[in-house]
């Protein structure tokens, strides 16, 4: 956790001094690989914190709609160079997440 407090401080400074070129030590960046799960999920880490990660992390989204099996492509593209593709149910027009199935009594 002290090493998640330092970092924080670190950035912190950075937005404060609006000084966005620094580039972390290689050291630094392959702990912070190792501890992001610990980070992550640590109770501290603030909602905030962890959207930086993912903007750090990702460097693009592409969403594409598959009417064939109705669902919705999205492919990702990670910093170094990686993708992955995430395959999401379409749902029907007039369906969301609160539709229920209901009768209607007489």
């Amino acid at each position: 956790m002290q090493k998640v407090q330092g970092l924080e401080e670190r950035l912190r400074e950075i937005d404060l001094t609006g000084d966005v070129s620094v580039i972390p030590d290689k050291e630094i960046l392959l702990s912070l690989a190792q501890d992001l799960p610990a980070v992550w999920n640590a109770p501290g880490t603030e909602s905030g914190l962890k959207q930086r990660i993912v903007r750090i992390l990702m460097e693009e989204v592409v969403v594409d709609v598959d009417e064939e099996k109705h669902e919705i492509v999205l492919l990702i593209h990670w910093a170094g160079g990686r993708h992955s593709e995430l395959r999401v149910s379409k749902r029907s027009t007039g369906q969301h997440g609160q539709t229920r199935a209901w009768k209607r009594s007489r």
